[in-house]
């Protein structure tokens, strides 16, 4: 591509590349017709729910907006069992980043149009899901300061399709659907079950194993009961560890994992029965564990120090002003340094039943729904520093021996955070056969929330004295002072525990309620218009009223274009206006302890910052559907999305000096604000097409993206303390990584073809070059790559097996310079946030058998 043709404005150059990347799957003049009767045709006229709140069904192609279904065959073909993943592969504006080091490297967040994970919202058989209650808290990673929705909770098996609505939709779902909607769609068959084993070996030492059974059985007259388990291993990829042989006297290995040792399973099922004439009871939830390891930074021996007097058990005279333990360790114990491994626990619950039926001309759906999701972790290999610094400032004359019985424990819980929802709605549509309103839904919505931190061990979370809470400073070592010398950080080493303050700070609940109207009208035949309206109220956050405006136009019978406006919100999350604890950030002076203040707590309102607003959208999109026969389909869409006030996470910002950070000898803090506005423009284009080939079918599939978000304002908070600018507060790698952390462009091919029992895939998925700032010690370019894919399949009576290879020539992102800190100090060889993960080539067997009863 020509370097002047930059991206200025997304379409200007990039869109002529994306059709010309796809255009090979535009049909050829004098192509071989297909028959609808071929044993191996799968049609595109696929019907999805959402899109319209005011037709219970509709056909993909027949929308005002963008959505995407991928069938459980589509998710399976791409070799993966998460389900994150899987989207990754398949539809063109999802993202998944893989983090690589540090804690809650179990939750990945999934975003939509390079938005934030908490801007997409997800339901599970139209149901609203409840979010993840941890947040992302590492510095330099995406989705910094934001939750989102746990998908790795939902097993894959259990899903019959995902249908990815690429539009906002705030004005019909409600808050967090400003980047759009992901609507998972469990199975119903009632007729027998599957069981299918998974297993693979990667290059980067990671190896997985899987088991999943889905299955169902009758109940009732003409109900259905569908169950699902899965289980799964995966081993902790390797490609980390020392620091370029820069120094011989470090460790050979610093950082070891880069992706999580872990093991999970879950339960689902989904159930239908009907009552009287036109009425059906439902319901349908599940139960998941996910548990792994992790390992944080490396924690060093010491700094400077002075050794031990030969055939003696107390300290040297030092030199003065010199330190003989580094801040974070406690030298007589880990004598050569240690790495800390975080342990992690996730446990998800969800349950939903209600009764949907007709009663006059409308059609009703009443439904209750909990859910609720519980993060717990604990640190082994560690230590709290403070202890045994506390310890030797009170006994100067202390031997070694007592400074290591003295020291605290080396493992431990540190607590944990719960968050749960409950949701009642009640959902009425109606069609009209005549006159110019042809749909109409309304429905109420009531929702409730409640967050609570739970404390740790107080070993995990104290400063030196027993029950310290304040943060308090001891001297690392008998040369200093908490006043003049280097002072030992609190807590746990790896990740510091919640305290009992903290608990109590964080505790919180609220609710919401809120009502919609929808309609569409057709004023004439190939026209159709829709309006929704929604209004919703919090009671921590005040009210806000949405709007939506589409329109489709059936040009031809082959063309259709379609359009819509709409405004939107998101309310901050309790996590967000409540999370509050000490924690451990990296910086190019090594680690940080930096103070992560709630909403109200008098350090946030030292900065100008009382309370959180709403983020509020504004949402365009236009495009068009061309569907000249009923194997071929190509749709085009630009949106532009503009969003005000979004709550993003300070940086940590020195604050020394101000009244309320000395009041809890806190050195650095770091809070919630309503800090920047952005505008993302994108384009999305999708093309299938299908022929017959070699006596089968062949399935040709071409997805594109590009996107970019800019931030165009950033909001000093009023009442900031003088001096202080807005690149103080979100600078630096927090605005590299909000523009520029996920790749501005992204495109997937793939040729699947079948012929009776045997089948083929290839793909090529393609990530555009990301900015990373890793552990926030620098920025760095990562290049774009392309990763290609393969499986081959056979049907055999009952069973299916496959044999795949994914990422056939063992793609990794850009690996950092030796000079890199992340690289000298922890032995970080990769970014700790990448597209596509260090996995690399990874080659697995699958086998699925088949049972009747």
């Amino acid at each position: 591509m020509n370097s002047s043709c930059r991206l200025q404005r997304v379409g200007a150059c990039w869109l002529p590349g994306l059709i010309a990347m796809i255009g090979w799957t535009a049909p050829a003049v004098g192509a071989t017709p297909v028959s609808t009767t071929h044993p191996d045709f799968r049609t595109i006229e696929e019907v999805v729910v959402v899109g319209s709140r005011a037709r219970m069904e509709s056909r993909v192609d027949e929308l005002p907006v963008a959505v995407d279904l991928y069938q459980d065959t589509d998710l399976e073909s791409t070799g993966e069992i998460d389900l994150g993943a899987a989207l990754t592969k398949l539809s063109p504006s999802f993202n998944y980043t893989r983090l690589s080091v540090g804690d809650g490297a179990l939750l990945i967040p999934a975003t939509l149009r390079g938005l934030s994970p908490d801007q997409t919202l997800v339901l599970v058989n139209g149901k609203r899901r409840h979010s993840m209650a941890w947040l992302r808290l590492l510095d330099g990673v995406i989705g910094s300061g934001t939750g989102g929705t746990d998908l790795r909770a939902i097993p894959s098996a259990a899903l019959a399709r995902v249908e990815v609505l690429r539009d906002g939709a705030a004005a019909q779902y409600g808050s967090d659907a400003i980047a759009g909607v992901i609507n998972l769609e469990l199975r119903e068959r009632a007729d027998g079950g599957e069981l299918t084993l998974h297993g693979g070996l990667g290059d980067g030492n990671g190896s997985r194993l899987g088991a999943s059974f889905n299955g169902g059985t009758p109940l009732g007259a003409g109900g259905f009961l569908n169950f699902t388990g899965e289980w799964h291993d995966s081993a902790a990829l390797q490609r980390n560890g020392g620091n370029g042989g820069l120094d011989p006297n470090y460790q050979d290995e610093l950082i070891t994992y880069s992706a999580p040792e872990h093991d999970g399973w879950a339960l689902f099922f989904n159930a239908g029965l009907p009552v009287g004439d036109a009425g059906e009871w439902y319901a349908f939830g599940g139960l998941s564990r996910r548990e792994g390891v992790s390992t944080g930074a490396y924690r060093f021996r010491y700094n400077y120090w002075q050794g031990l007097r030969s055939g003696d058990d107390t300290w040297d005279s030092v030199v003065p002003n010199a330190i003989n333990f580094h801040e974070r360790n406690t030298h007589p114990v880990y004598p050569d340094g240690f790495l800390p491994y975080e342990e992690s626990r996730i446990d998800d619950l969800s349950i939903a039943a209600g009764w949907r039926g007709a009663m006059g001309s409308w059609d009703l759906d009443l439904s209750a729904t909990y859910g609720e999701n519980e993060f717990q972790f604990g640190v082994s290999d560690t230590i709290n520093a403070s202890i045994g610094a506390h310890f030797l400032y009170t006994n100067p004359a202390a031997t070694v021996a007592e400074i290591v019985a003295n020291a605290g424990p080396l493992a431990g819980d540190s607590g944990g955070i719960r968050f749960d929802q409950f949701t009642l709605n009640l959902d009425g549509r109606r069609s009209f056969d005549r006159g110019l309103v042809k749909a109409l839904a309304v429905g109420f919505e009531h929702r409730e929330e409640n967050y609570r931190q739970v404390a740790g061990d107080e070993a995990a979370w104290s400063c030196g004295l027993p029950h310290a809470e304040d943060y308090r400073a001891f001297a690392v070592g008998p040369d200093g002072s908490p006043l003049t010398g280097t002072v030992a950080a609190c807590g746990f080493q790896g990740y510091p525990g919640y305290s009992p303050g903290n608990a109590s700070l964080s505790d919180d609940g609220r609710d919401s309620q809120a009502g919609y109207l929808e309609l569409e009208v057709a004023p004439f035949e190939a026209l159709r218009i829709g309006a929704a309206l929604r209004a919703e109220t919090y009671s921590d956050a005040g009210s806000k009223t949405t709007g939506k405006l589409t329109a489709r136009l059936q040009v031809t019978g082959d063309l259709a274009l379609r359009v819509a406006a709409s405004t939107g919100f998101r309310a901050p999350s309790l996590s967000q206006r409540r999370f509050n604890s000490i924690v451990f950030v990296g910086s190019d002076r090594g680690l940080t302890t930096v103070f992560a203040a709630n909403e109200g707590h008098a350090i946030s309102r030292a900065f100008g910052v009382d309370s959180l607003d709403h983020e509020t959208s504004n949402n365009f999109s236009a495009g068009l559907v061309f569907s000249p026969s009923e194997n071929f389909n190509l749709a085009l869409d630009a949106y532009r999305i503009e969003i005000e006030k979004r709550v993003v996470r300070s940086r940590g910002i020195e604050c020394a000096g101000i009244a309320a950070c000395d009041a809890e000898r806190v050195a650095t803090a770091a809070f919630f604000f309503n800090g920047v506005d952005t505008e993302t423009e994108g384009i999305d284009l999708t093309a299938r097409w299908g022929m017959s080939v070699a006596g089968g079918y062949l399935w040709l599939e071409g997805n594109g993206n590009v996107t970019r978000t800019e931030i165009v304002r950033g909001r000093l908070p009023s009442g900031a303390p003088a001096g202080l600018r807005f690149e103080d507060y979100f600078g630096g790698w927090a605005t590299d990584v909000l523009e520029r952390g996920q790749p501005r462009r992204q495109a997937n091919l793939t040729a699947d073809w079948q012929r009776g029992g045997f089948g083929a895939l290839l793909r090529m998925n393609h990530y555009g070059s990301t900015i990373q700032h890793p552990v926030d010690t620098g920025r760095i370019r990562t290049a774009a790559a392309n990763l290609v894919d393969f499986e081959a399949r056979l049907r055999f009576g009952a069973t299916r097996w496959a044999l795949g290879v994914s990422n056939v020539f063992d793609k990794l992102p850009t690996r950092l310079p030796k000079t890199h800190l992340s690289n000298v100090l922890w032995g970080v060889r990769y970014p700790t946030d990448t597209p596509f993960g260090l996995e690399g080539r990874f080659a697995y067997l699958r086998l699925g058998v088949n049972f009747d009863w």
